[in-house]
């Protein structure tokens, strides 16, 4: 994680960035989460550079099992990418 004390900003590293992108991409879209335009860009970004794992999507599946409902974040990663 880099973190900026000037700006008070933090990055997370590359291996987290899609996690993170696709979590509240998908809190954003179902919960109602109001993000601003510019992290919304942000995440859809990142969501798009860095795919979902194997762990995330078995991760993710064992998720929907439990919860009744998916994070298409994740598991239409490719529909959700490219638009």
């Amino acid at each position: 994680m880099k973190i900026d004390k000037a700006s008070l900003r933090g990055e997370p590293p590359n291996t987290a960035k899609g996690v993170v992108a696709r979590a509240y991409l998908f809190m954003d879209e179902h919960y109602d989460l109001s993000l601003s335009s510019s992290q919304k860009k942000l995440f859809i970004a990142w969501n798009k550079a860095f795919k979902p794992s194997s762990w995330e999507r078995e991760w993710a599946s064992q998720v929907a099992m439990i919860e009744g409902y998916e994070n298409s974040y994740i598991t239409q990663w490719q529909k959700k990418a490219n638009g």
